[in-house]
């Protein structure tokens, strides 16, 4: 599994504590993990957006995240 910061619901984290991933692997395991969306967004960077993803597991009561860079010469 690509790089998920794995935490407990309703747990404060800062954004640099949230891994970055390459998209093509990151978007395989969101689909893969079968877990139920929480959120995407994207912050504006110098060099392109990074985009958020937060997945739940619902069943254990924990929220996985991770995030990926796209730039202007990623098609």
């Amino acid at each position: 599994m690509t790089d998920w910061l794995k935490i407990k619901n309703n747990t404060k984290v800062k954004s640099f504590d949230i891994p970055v991933a390459d998209i093509g692997l990151l978007r395989k395991e969101a689909e893969e993990m079968g877990f139920r969306p929480l959120m995407f967004f994207g912050h504006s960077l110098s060099d392109g957006i990074r985009l958020y993803i937060a997945l739940a597991d619902d069943e254990n009561g924990d929220t996985y995240l991770s995030s990926a860079i796209f730039r202007p010469e990623v098609k």
